[in-house]
């Protein structure tokens, strides 16, 4: 019996490594027809040929890394450093010159958008809107698009919110996400008005629907949706509604969503309460340096709320609120009341002084008669 088992493993072995050297060698030839057919689109753009100039420029787009300086809210004069540029940003800005220089209205909208948005080459709304106005004779959606925003904030033309909707309008029209998005948050804003909600209520569930689970555009409405049954905008209240476009937005990484859906864990708001639950949602939230859901956590962790007291895990995240510049008098006395008291990190009278000084200048009373008592 033992024979025979071993036997089969060693068939079993055989094979395995046979459809490796097979799967090996696939996809070292898929490799050489990519490489083939990449040299050929080079060639072919190299000779002027537009389709190939368009294709090229797509394709060096996609090797571009993502600049998260963008997400960090830094000014925009910071965004574009000649020595910075991502060597894909300007091969990609290269080629799309090419094709849209020979008229091509998809590379036109392509280096409109380039333009506007500054990050890879200095910000220039004259460009840009000159080239969204190349684009627009053949309906090309993306050009619609940012002549919408154009005009919307009176960039290089004067502000006019009727032509920005026009505009945003026809791109939404054929589907373009970014135009439905903008429409439907700006519906969204007008709180007063129940049909410009239910607008905005129909138009995010169209995005939710209709663009791929994981798409920028379809996870900004799961939690725009979220927002909206949860406070009864456009709808009627429905706390279940709200956890299901909320989960949806927090398992693709919103970090918003992640800290409303642990809040409703926590309340038991729409789902049975569960602490468990409600401490995974706020770590995954804090951990995108969500503010909230750090000052939730330290909070919860301080007090044994829910769960059980750490102030080795309350300092962390303590720490990291006042790291991310946050002025806040509670956050400061608590900080200063585990250095005073050496819970979770070194007893430090120094440091406890140092933030009981703070608390006290934002106004928290307590936090200066300590300041006080520790000073005289």
């Amino acid at each position: 019996m033992f024979i025979f088992t071993l036997r089969q493993s060693m068939v079993l072995i055989r094979h395995f490594i046979q459809k490796m050297a097979i799967a090996i060698l696939a996809l070292s030839i898929s490799w050489s027809v990519l490489a083939a057919n990449f040299e050929s689109i080079k060639a072919l753009a190299e000779s002027g040929d537009v389709q190939s100039q368009l294709e090229l420029a797509k394709h060096y787009q996609t090797l571009v890394k993502p600049d998260y300086r963008i997400f960090n809210n830094e000014p925009i004069d910071f965004y574009y450093e000649g020595k910075d540029v991502d060597k894909n940003a300007k091969k990609a800005l290269s080629w799309y010159l090419k094709a849209a220089n020979q008229g091509n209205t998809v590379a036109q909208a392509k280096v409109g958008g380039i333009y506007h948005d500054g990050i890879h080459v200095p910000l220039d709304h004259a460009k840009a809107f000159e080239w969204y106005q190349k684009s627009i004779k053949e309906d090309v959606a993306e050009a619609q698009f940012g002549l919408g925003l154009i005009y919307a904030y009176g960039n290089e033309v004067p502000k006019d919110l009727k032509k920005s909707k026009y505009w945003l309008t026809k791109a939404a029209a054929q589907g373009y996400a970014p135009a439905l998005f903008h429409l439907a948050y700006d519906y969204q804003n007008h709180y007063g008005d129940d049909e410009s909600q239910k607008k905005a209520l129909e138009m995010f569930k169209q995005l939710a629907n209709t663009e791929s689970q994981n798409s920028e555009y379809a996870v900004r409405s799961y939690y725009a949706l979220g927002f909206m049954y949860y406070d009864g905008y456009g709808t009627e209240r429905n706390y279940h509604q709200s956890v299901y476009w909320y989960q949806k937005a927090a398992e693709q990484g919103h970090d918003t969503a992640q800290l409303e859906l642990g809040r409703m864990y926590s309340r038991g708001e729409g789902v049975q309460k569960n602490h468990e639950e409600a401490l995974k949602w706020y770590t995954k939230a804090a951990n995108q340096r969500n503010v909230l859901a750090q000052t939730g956590l330290a909070w919860m962790y301080y007090h044994g709320n829910d769960i059980e007291q750490d102030y080795t895990q309350a300092f962390k995240w303590l720490n990291k609120i006042v790291e991310s510049g946050k002025d806040d008098h509670s956050i400061q006395a608590m900080l200063a009341s585990l250095y005073l008291n050496g819970d979770g990190v070194a007893q430090s009278d120094d440091e406890a002084i140092k933030w009981y000084g703070k608390a006290c200048q934002n106004g928290n009373r307590y936090s200066c008669k300590q300041y006080l008592e520790l000073t005289q």
